[in-house]
């Protein structure tokens, strides 16, 4: 790929052209703050990201006495397998020095580039001296990736890339397709009354057309020049939605989504919530992976809306229930859900005040009762909720190793978090409060189901008597 280091009058300005068969078939002029290249498979966008970073790298190493550039991908595994190629491709006569351990690379002038993994979102805080960031397979990234990424780079008003298959319809499909194909909608439209808002963006100078900020191109894999795999055997074998969204880099929903009926008319815009209504939260405990809460808000009815949503990794026991108390005072939360595999945490939580109990971690019978939920229109999550949004859309069962392999019994644990929360609040409000075999008296129990403890009781007549304020008689007892 051919850059135009001649045109480099703005850091931002690339020129991008084929070269030996690279990648896109033609020019990319790219002057815009971000640059989202969503494409198939084996397409060649990761050389567009190596690209991209040793441009912005050529033109500030002679400039700036300190900078630095970081790269994302959802796992370091990730980045090993395609965009770390790419990059010591792109790099090989740099010279630069590679620190394994902390995953830096630093140029003979001493500017640096951070790599990160993304499956902690909070990876890039406290990076200073930002010129340029590249976010790589970003459609497997939380939400708060991007917004941290955004923050990094506006100091110095440096550029981002977004280089990525779409997987789904996820936060790069709400976030900034729906708004980029917005603004270019609007230019058709010569009454700026009837432009559709989502299309602008506000900026220090004021509004701002979205296709003004973001580049957005995309192609399919086997457009990329050099191509020799046989398309029309993927076309004959694969499904229509994996051909699409896999190969021809077009937004569409996944297959084999977790909970396929979750859609657009479950999302509606945040409201003011009444007093009366009781609010219940659920929680996924988090060490390894991120921790997840949701909260619930319920009408006298039975219906229920997702009002918050709280995601952070790197916590210890004492972090998360101090979350759990900051929801609480938010929120006024009636009870806490909570995965009843961390007691210890619980009785923690339970003694500073806190309404949380332990409830079954099925997984099998959770999803059936989640989706039973989401089937009966009851169940609305409000827009801000960005995260468990993007979850819903690619939360999704592992494909077969093989023709011999059985269904999978447990979902792909990427953006399970804040499912499991979700799951874990449906499956307490229907009564399955279990304890765990940890001595402690954290809950009465009235009998014994497979060597465990458990309550049952219909969620609706739960609901109502929570609202009447006789949650009592259901003997949440705790300390």
């Amino acid at each position: 790929m051919a850059l135009n280091y001649s045109a480099a009058a703005d850091p931002n300005h690339i020129t991008f052209g084929a070269r030996q068969g690279e990648v896109y078939d033609g020019v990319i002029e790219w002057s815009h703050d971000w640059f989202m290249a969503i494409a198939g498979k084996s397409s060649g966008k990761s050389l567009l990201g190596a690209a991209s970073l040793e441009y912005w790298v050529s033109y500030w190493y002679d400039r700036v006495d300190i900078a630095n550039y970081f790269v994302t991908s959802p796992t370091y595994n990730h980045a090993e397998q395609g965009m770390m190629q790419a990059f010591r491709e792109r790099f090989a006569h740099w010279d630069g020095t590679w620190n394994l351990s902390r995953h830096e690379y630093t140029l003979p002038n001493g500017h640096t580039i951070f790599f990160r993994s993304a499956d902690n979102p909070d990876c890039l805080e406290g990076l200073q001296w930002v010129r340029g960031g590249w976010l790589d397979e970003a459609g497997l990234c939380p939400y708060k990736i991007w917004k941290n990424a955004i923050g990094r780079a506006a100091a110095n008003q440096a550029p981002l890339i977004i280089t990525s298959t779409p997987y789904g319809m996820g936060w790069m499909y709400t976030e900034l397709y729906v708004k980029y194909m917005a603004a270019v909608k609007n230019r058709s439209i010569e009454d700026p009354r009837k432009h559709d808002p989502q299309g602008y963006m506000r900026r220090d100078r004021g509004l701002v057309a979205m296709d003004e900020i973001l580049l957005f191109r995309n192609w399919s894999s086997w457009e990329r020049p050099g191509w020799d795999g046989d398309v029309e055997l993927l076309k004959s074998t694969l499904g229509e939605l994996e051909l699409r969204g896999g190969f021809m880099g077009e937004f569409v929903q996944m297959e084999g989504l977790v909970f396929p009926d979750f859609s657009e008319s479950n999302i509606v815009e945040p409201f003011d919530v009444p007093r009366h209504w009781v609010v219940t939260a659920g929680v996924d405990w988090g060490f390894s992976h991120p921790f997840g809460i949701v909260v619930r808000v319920h009408d006298p009815a039975g219906n229920c809306w997702q009002v918050d949503e709280r995601l952070c990794r790197g916590l210890s026991s004492n972090d998360m229930v101090n979350i759990m108390a900051d929801v609480q005072k938010t929120w006024n939360v009636r009870v806490f859900h909570c995965d009843n595999q961390k007691p210890e945490i619980i009785l923690d939580a339970q003694r500073a005040g806190l309404h949380a109990i332990g409830v079954t971690k099925d997984v099998q019978y959770g999803i059936s009762q989640h989706l039973n939920l989401i089937k009966s229109g009851r169940y609305k999550v409000t827009s801000n909720n960005i995260e468990t949004i993007n979850a819903y859309r690619g939360y999704h069962w592992p494909e077969p190793k093989d023709a011999r392999s059985g269904p999978a019994k447990h979902p792909n644990h990427y953006l399970s978090d804040l499912m499991d929360a979700n799951r874990y609040d449906t499956v307490g409000l229907q009564g399955f409060v279990v304890s765990n075999a940890m001595e402690h008296e954290a809950y009465t129990v009235d009998e014994y189901e497979s060597g465990r403890k458990v309550y049952e009781w219909d969620p609706r007549e739960h609901i109502e008597r929570l609202h009447e304020g006789r949650e009592e008689e259901v003997d949440y007892t705790f300390l």
